[in-house]
């Protein structure tokens, strides 16, 4: 999750959002995760409309499945996660996502 230190990284947050991301810093379930740029073999580079570009595809799946056939380092499934339709459509919920990033272009 988000530190302090980590959210001290950003660009200053829009007049609009700063509210929003007060809520997201403070209140209890609606954490941010921040990428560990130490050991995250991550590099991120080019603009799209260039061709040669690099970018992140944020995939959400249900508790029970297995990440090393996708490409993940291990397995870890919930034990508390349940394997039912009902249950997994519980678990993923209406999807609300925040991205928060700074863009720098440099020519």
């Amino acid at each position: 999750m988000c530190t302090a230190e980590d959210y001290n990284k950003f660009f200053p947050v829009n007049d609009r959002s700063k509210d929003q991301l007060e809520t997201i810093k403070t209140k209890p379930g609606n954490e941010m995760f921040c990428i560990d740029w130490e050991t995250a073999d991550l590099s991120f580079y080019g603009v799209e409309a260039s061709g040669d570009y690099s970018e992140l595809d944020i995939v959400i799946l249900p508790c029970n499945v297995r990440l090393t056939p996708m490409g993940g380092f291990e397995d870890r499934i919930d034990p508390q996660c349940k394997g039912n339709l009902e249950e997994q459509i519980k678990y993923i919920g209406p999807m609300n996502m925040l991205v928060y990033y700074n863009s720098e272009r440099f020519v």
